[in-house]
């Protein structure tokens, strides 16, 4: 018997019930979480949690193959999707403490066919998420790619040598990016002369016991004992489409009990690895000296009063949470293969019930000041914020003072504590202020917790009604693609041969919102040139450029 299938068999003993560590109220109380995990011939995950070393809880739920009528089990392999992340942040860090390469330095100097940008990006700022890297998905779906192509590494990197401008400087601001953690993928195998998948297996996974756990570079192979994403449609499930291929942020299958193990090294670090989990633990400020709490492939938070080192993961129909609370030495994972899975709420919930919590009590409401409707009628209006690429509308309804945003359509009631400021209805964290003179709204900020969230500044609502000059082909240089542009009885209509024909709805004056990937598309025209120009964002990507051009 080969030492992984004995480890294996091993581990399924041990899992398949709960050790006596916890009383019986309180695992009655976590079983009652996962009802949702237990429909009738439905999809489900499996739940491990370790405490100081021993398990205390393990569970599985649910169907691993809805086709085939196979039960989850708290071996079955499940992709892991970006929890994935941390193991690509310590292979880095792993070459980093053997002097092969600098955190600090610039990524063009190990990937010498990247662009050079105005700033240069680091690997620590790919750490972060603050390279202003445009990411994958959001940059292809611009692309003309459908959530159903399939995409690998080399596709990512054959677009960003194209690349001529970033979502943001260097450093200025955290935005997820899925980029950034392919780009080290790539920058460890042009280090260590190995392919990615191999190396992290006999570096990381093989070192630290993770025997069952790899690294998928091959979208389309057949292996043993692993899960099927599904899509949760009402009450029946779709296969999730297996459109992925690239690693280095995600693709890494596992079990709970491979996670749990990992996981038990921020709490106490296998010999020789001490060093390794601190420096995973590191976070820097951005450059305005606020700080960021996204380390290297972790978040760091505290829930119920407990500091906590985290990570979720999703991807198709797959959905993971792993957790470590190193000063009680109890880590929690969660691996679930259907969408509406929600492990990260559960993970909250399960961490409730492990350390005897008691709910938390609602922010305190500050003092209210009693207003008329007449008091809101020079702060009602439409505000809007460059740099942020958003807009929210004050309004009265009844009595009250509204907000509602400009592209959502999400609504906030404003309760008053002065003239000029609001705290919102069931969030009194998050603050309204208008900023005026003689009584008059000419600005708008809103904080959550003191935290800066945007700066609006009034502006004219009127719709255009000449909208001709915005109609035309407009074509991007880095993406290699071209969008339409069409005027049909008075509203304008955006084309993609890939992604149809989709209205825009007129925001303000040079601005539409469009369907993803056109979320939004702010006209501009150069005084000088006369150039007409698209900047389009969505979710991840930045004012993205489309000149318009002659056909």
């Amino acid at each position: 018997m080969s030492p992984r299938l004995f480890c294996s068999l091993l581990f399924l003993g041990l899992l398949g019930v709960s050790h006596g560590q916890l009383d019986r109220e309180r695992t009655r109380a976590l079983d009652a979480l996962f009802g949702a995990w237990q429909t009738p011939k439905g999809p489900g995950g499996v739940v491990g949690i370790m405490d100081k070393g021993e398990m205390v809880y393990s569970r599985a739920f649910g169907m691993a193959s809805l086709e085939y009528q196979v039960p989850n089990a708290p071996t079955t392999l499940f992709n892991a999707a970006s929890v994935s992340k941390q193991f690509t942040a310590l292979g880095v860090v792993l070459l980093y403490l053997e002097g092969k390469l600098d955190l600090d330095r610039n990524i063009n100097d190990y990937l010498s066919d990247m662009p050079d940008f105005d700033r240069p990006i680091t690997l620590r700022q790919l750490l972060h998420h603050t390279s202003g890297l445009r990411s994958l998905h959001d940059m292809l779906a611009l692309a003309g790619w459908r959530r159903d192509d399939l995409r690998t590494n080399e596709d990512l990197y054959r677009f960003l040598r194209q690349q001529q401008d970033l979502n943001f400087a260097p450093n200025d601001r955290y935005l997820y990016s899925n980029t950034g953690y392919m780009l080290m993928a790539r920058i460890i195998e042009q280090v260590t002369g190995e392919a990615f998948a191999p190396w992290i297996q006999g570096r990381v996974f093989g070192p630290l016991g993770m025997v069952d756990t790899y690294v998928e570079d091959q979208y389309d192979r057949v292996v043993p004992n692993n899960a099927t994403s599904y899509t949760a449609t009402g009450n029946d499930f779709k296969r999730a489409v297996e459109y992925w291929g690239y690693v280095g942020s995600g693709n890494m299958h596992t079990t709970i009990g491979d996670l749990l193990v990992y996981l038990a090294n921020f709490s106490e670090p296998k010999k020789g690895w001490e060093a390794a989990f601190a420096l995973m633990l590191t976070t820097d400020d951005f450059n305005d000296g606020t700080p960021n709490p996204y380390a290297f492939g972790v978040r760091l938070d505290t829930v119920y009063g407990k500091p906590r080192i985290q990570h979720s993961g999703s991807i198709g129909g797959f959905r993971a949470f792993a957790a470590s609370y190193p000063q009680e030495d109890v880590q929690i994972a969660l691996l679930a293969n259907f969408s509406k899975a929600d492990p990260g709420q559960l993970a909250d919930a399960i961490t409730r019930i492990m350390f005897n919590a008691p709910e938390a009590e609602a922010p305190a409401l500050p003092k209210l000041l009693p207003l008329r409707q007449w008091d809101f009628a020079d702060t009602v209006g439409d505000y809007w914020d460059d740099a942020g690429q958003g807009g929210w509308q004050l309004l009265v309804q009844g009595d009250s003072l509204r907000a509602q945003n400009k592209l959502s359509r999400a609504r906030h009631t404003l309760l008053p504590t002065s003239k000029t400021s609001f705290v919102v209805l069931g969030q009194p964290e998050l603050r309204y202020d208008l900023l005026a003179q003689n009584g008059k709204g000419d600005a708008l900020r809103i904080t959550e917790k003191g935290r800066p969230i945007g700066f609006f500044v009034p502006y004219d609502s009127q719709p255009e009604t000449d909208l001709s000059k915005y109609s035309g082909q407009f074509y991007s240089e880095e993406l290699e693609t071209i969008y339409s542009i069409k005027l049909r009885d008075g509203k304008l209509y955006s084309h993609h041969m890939r992604h149809g024909e989709h209205p825009l709805k007129w925001i303000r004056k040079g601005v539409f919102q469009g369907r993803a990937p056109l979320d939004l598309i702010i006209y501009t025209e150069d005084p000088e040139s006369g150039a007409k120009t698209l900047k389009v964002s969505n979710g991840r990507v930045k004012n993205a450029k489309f000149i318009k051009v002659n056909l």
